[in-house]
């Protein structure tokens, strides 16, 4: 919060009440005498949860859909009345989206090798596996729907790469499939999942911005959540710290951007090269006489 010297913090419970959750906002905002802008990222579990236990488009998903919408719903009405709306930047945004889980849809690597009691497999749309030692060679089959990846050579995209604590090898399955060392340790069998490529449909997230700061009735482009930071750090008015996002590239979404990229100098100039007649000595059969063309056509 802007001029606030105290963090108002709120312990995670999954059983916590959302309309108390909401209440404790409230008090924040009445408690806080000189507000800019502020930031609120309320975490509503049961929808998540939902989610993750039921199959993606039943009726449980859409009730905890309607019950998210009434929170904001609520948000916008008591800012209003505090007369605040017009003065707040707000966001609304998913970190990502929502795939069907299904045990046939399961990659176990004990059906490709003899034994895998001995290796580390983290389960999942995002496989990885702690090898004792890497092979110099590998194989795959031809109907199998996931390759293997050293993290030096994942897609540079998913910027997962440079940390001892991820693991050495990859697996990239297709939508809607999960691998697992053997099926008794496969991670969801039923409900919902996430963490797939972020470039599959049913991954794609929502971004929604309102306020002063943002255009109105402004409909973009997708773009990689890892933009985000940039874009609050401009709305707050601070310099973003180091990452890999590239600064400016929202500013599309604002109104009055505040920081314009700009290319780095030349260090030399470019120098003037003539051009110069070549021939080729390599007889190809072609013409490039126009004479000859319009003869033929």
């Amino acid at each position: 919060m802007y001029s606030s010297t105290e963090t108002y913090g709120n312990t995670y419970v999954n059983r916590v009440c959302r309309k108390r959750s909401f209440i404790c906002i409230w008090a924040v905002l009445c408690l806080t005498f000189y507000i800019h802008q502020i930031q609120i990222y309320e975490f509503v579990s049961k929808c998540l949860t939902s989610i993750l236990h039921y199959h993606i488009s039943i009726l449980q998903v859409i009730l905890a859909l309607q019950r998210v919408d009434n929170i904001v719903g609520m948000l916008m009405d008591g800012l209003k009345q505090m007369n605040l709306h017009k003065c707040l930047n707000i966001i609304l945004l998913s970190d990502h989206g929502m795939e069907t889980a299904s045990c046939s849809k399961t990659a176990y690597l004990s059906t490709y090798m003899e034994n895998v009691q001995d290796i580390t497999v983290i389960p999942g749309p995002a496989a990885r596996l702690r090898p004792q030692n890497v092979p110099d060679e590998y194989f795959s089959y031809p109907d199998q729907h996931f390759k293997a990846f050293m993290k030096e050579l994942l897609p540079k995209r998913f910027h997962y790469v440079n940390n001892d604590r991820i693991e050495r090898v990859h697996f990239y399955l297709d939508p809607q499939w999960q691998l697992a060392r053997k099926p008794s340790e496969i991670k969801y069998c039923n409900g919902g999942f996430h963490g797939s490529d972020n470039r599959f449909m049913s991954m794609q997230a929502i971004f929604i911005g309102f306020g002063p700061g943002f255009k109105f009735k402004t409909q973009v482009d997708p773009f990689e959540n890892i933009e985000i930071y940039n874009l609050i750090c401009d709305l707050l008015g601070i310099t973003p710290a180091y990452n890999n996002g590239t600064h400016g590239s929202l500013n599309h979404l604002l109104k009055n951007p505040v920081y314009i990229p700009r290319h780095p100098e030349e260090e030399s100039h470019p120098s003037v090269y003539p051009l110069m007649k070549t021939t080729s000595s390599l007889d190809i059969g072609c013409s490039c006489d126009l004479a000859v063309s319009n003869s033929d056509g």
